[in-house]
């Protein structure tokens, strides 16, 4: 998904901003794997690499940066360097984990509270605290296979952890806090499944992906965000976002509108972005994109296809999919 790192990031210096929330100045200060650096440098970032960002505004950053921070602070963690850090953490929990992880930890298949983690699992690891842990035991590749079915590590890291209450509600935070959520039913009949569900404070992002593909590996993705606190954002203007920020990585990229409609209670537009290729990448990527303003946050999602554009009868099916997504509210 190679305009999700941009994309989290325009949406916290620009969308926020204009929903009147606390916002970045205009000239924030950068970090990525706790080395400052200047907002140029955020160009040539792969989104796969990143594990989480972090946006400190107003008090917070100032308290954390001083006067440096009085724009606000954009800290980037990739998934490298959330495993070393991790990787050093367990190794003061466990000696024989620390033995077999002294060149990394690639002959290690983990499992968190009973569930084996597949190739991208940091923010799983991201759970793992003093506060959490409860313990490591480190099996053999016999064990491995009998009790996880894991056949291609020689070793298991098996971890149990206490669940903190987020990771223990299965619904969206906003949705918790307001009520409110979008649905979108995707069809159990394409094979779909979640291969990745990130949040922070800010954002919820689910990748979806078919079949046994991976978000790593995928001939068909689809994403869901939802954009918490952001309220009154012309659809027009959320499309253009996505697009100017769409062409940093692919400047042949083409824009096309397909379809709004601005005067119900939950404003939606429909769009794609296509794109022949990357900067650094000749493999191409087109989008579709369904983009929906609800009352407590703002929802967008897409899918996409590994081509330079999409299929006249993906997109019919793809349009009459979104069109079915619908914000609904608790009681």
């Amino acid at each position: 998904m190679k305009y999700l790192c941009i994309f989290l990031l325009a949406l916290c210096s620009n969308m926020i901003a204009v929903a009147q929330a606390p916002k970045l100045g205009n000239n924030p200060i950068f970090f990525i794997d706790s080395v400052r650096v200047d907002k140029s440098g955020l160009a040539n970032m792969d989104a796969n690499d990143v594990a989480m960002v972090t946006v400190l505004k107003e008090k917070s950053a100032v308290a954390h940066f001083g006067d440096a921070g009085k724009d606000g602070v954009v800290l980037i963690e990739t998934k490298a360097f959330v495993r070393k850090r991790y990787i050093k953490y367990l190794s003061s929990k466990s000696a024989e984990y620390a033995n077999l992880t002294t060149a990394g930890d690639n002959n290690l298949k983990y499992i968190i509270n009973s569930e084996v983690q597949q190739k991208d699992f940091v923010d799983a690891l991201d759970n793992v605290a003093d506060s959490t842990f409860i313990s490591i035991k480190i099996i053999d590749k016999a064990a491995l296979a009998n009790d996880y079915s894991v056949q291609d590590k020689p070793y298991g890291a098996v971890i149990a952890i206490k669940m903190r209450k987020k990771e223990q509600k299965t619904e969206n935070t906003e949705a918790q806090k307001t009520g409110e959520s979008l649905m979108l039913d995707w069809p159990d009949s394409e094979g779909w499944k979640v291969g990745d569900d990130q949040e922070n404070e800010q954002t919820r992002v689910i990748d979806l992906v078919r079949g046994k593909e991976t978000v790593d590996k995928w001939t068909e993705l689809g994403n869901m965000t939802s954009i918490k606190g952001v309220k009154n954002i012309p659809v027009d203007k959320a499309m253009s976002l996505m697009f100017d920020q769409a062409k940093q990585k692919a400047p042949e990229a083409k824009l096309t509108f397909i379809e709004k409609d601005e005067s119900v209670e939950n404003p939606w537009i429909i769009f794609t972005i296509e794109a022949p290729g990357f900067n650094n990448d000749n493999i191409p990527e087109s989008q579709l994109w369904y983009i929906v303003q609800g009352k407590q946050a703002l929802y967008t999602n897409f899918r996409a296809v590994k081509k330079a554009s999409i299929p006249a009868d993906l997109k019919t099916k793809w349009i009459a999919f979104f069109k079915t997504g619908k914000i609904v509210y608790k009681d």
